[in-house]
């Protein structure tokens, strides 16, 4: 039997007259169904609250109901024999449950719930974890915010999350997730510090086929290409097979352009990669200074056989 301690004074309405009763404890029947009742207004189909124990199994409740305008007791707030509060709901499973909507001026929490998979997430709330799988970084602790969709369970979790690094260097992510909660994550671009995203980045355009595609004019000082075709420098080694100028000839003549580099409806339907088609350009000016290396003696040749051939006719004789 369990003692309630109530310091105040109860009116307790009864048929044809009212009491007043005061005391220190009051001690109720025992076992459950038992209750207290205010009936408040006969109105309609009556108005009023009450207090009632009962034992669903596994826990004890005290449930406080409430009639408007119904001859139906609906629960409005739950006290559990295990320390949980329900408000809309006889079953909570925290410390405090609403079932409904909440309004405050403020919200202050000490601390967010730990996630060890930030793809497991499907209720709204605040979340930490270290190292969790499927965090932005691996090896890090993350703070976060997750925004769930009204329809998602465990098995459901459509997701909106925002994760931010704990590092002196601070970093934020954010990403939506499909119903089995797996997305990818984007980094916000900051204004200081080195940049990073983990994808595609379109300027001009939502559909990005490259790590950045802009679609319109770049404004630069300075760009730097990394190579992924070697130099030409290979023109200049002895057995490289340069063509000869009328195999050049031909090539132009039958292609209507240079060998080895691609033909103008080519380069307007596909674009042209910058760093190969450079080298490219370069192969063909080391070609042309082996061309020209190559007239410079041949013209050498000839003026020695000029000479040698001055030589041989004598000196010219004077004009009369």
């Amino acid at each position: 039997m369990k003692r309630i301690p109530l310091p105040v004074t109860i009116c307790i309405c009864l048929t044809g007259y009212a009491q007043t009763t005061t005391f220190d404890n009051l001690d109720a029947n025992p076992w459950t169904n038992k209750s207290i009742t205010w009936f408040s207004s006969s109105y309609g189909s009556g108005f009023g609250h009450r207090i009632v124990n009962s034992d669903p199994g596994g826990k004890t409740l005290l449930n406080f109901e409430g009639r408007h305008n119904s001859s139906t007791w609906t629960s409005i707030l739950t006290l559990t024999s295990n320390g949980n509060m329900g408000i809309g709901t006889t079953s909570p499973s925290k410390k405090l449950h609403v079932n409904g909507d909440i309004l405050s001026n403020r919200l202050l929490l000490n601390d967010p719930v730990t996630t060890s998979d930030w793809n497991t997430i499907w209720q709204s709330g605040f979340y930490e974890g270290y190292n969790a799988t499927n965090a932005p970084e691996t090896g890090q602790w993350f703070w976060g915010v997750n925004f769930n969709h009204g329809s998602n369970n465990i098995a459901y979790r459509y997701n909106g999350q925002i994760a931010i690094k704990n590092s002196s260097i601070p970093r934020m992510y954010f990403r939506s997730t499909n119903k089995d909660g797996i997305g990818t994550w984007a980094r916000v671009v900051h204004s200081e510090g080195n940049q990073f995203i983990n994808g595609k980045l379109g300027i001009g355009t939502t559909s990005p086929d490259s790590k950045l595609t802009v679609k319109g004019g770049i404004h630069a000082e300075e760009v730097k290409v990394d190579l992924s075709v070697p130099g030409p420098d290979y023109v200049f080694k002895e057995d490289y097979a340069l063509k000869s100028l009328e195999e050049v000839q031909n090539h132009i003549k039958e292609h209507g352009h240079l060998p080895n580099i691609p033909s103008a409806q080519e380069m307007e339907e596909n674009g042209i990669q910058l760093g190969e088609m450079n080298m490219k350009l370069l192969e063909k000016i080391e070609e042309l200074t082996l061309y020209i290396i190559e007239m410079k003696q041949q013209q050498a040749l000839l003026e020695n056989k000029y000479d040698e051939l001055k030589k041989y006719i004598g000196p010219k004789p004077n004009a009369k």
